[in-house]
């Protein structure tokens, strides 16, 4: 049995951090970065698909990927 868990504040302090890099690490959009880091794993939790906007235009693909493993452990605590 997998034991299922919320995103840990460690997971989404570096997404957060993934964004204001792909901002070009502009200062002032601390808490919108922190917002919508959880939106992302809460959308990859309800099964959408891990591509975020930000990483469909950057090409970003590591966030792409730490999203769908994420998303994977999820789907893993719902079968």
């Amino acid at each position: 049995m997998t034991t299922c868990t919320e995103p840990s504040k460690q997971e989404i302090t570096r997404r957060a951090y993934g964004l204001y890099l792909e901002r070009g690490s502009q200062h002032g959009s601390d808490v919108d970065d922190w917002v919508k880091a959880e939106k992302e794993f809460s959308d990859a939790s309800a099964g959408a698909k891990p591509q975020t906007e930000t990483a469909q235009a950057t090409g970003n693909l590591s966030n792409k990927i730490y999203l769908g493993q994420y998303q994977s452990r999820r789907r893993d605590c719902i079968d």
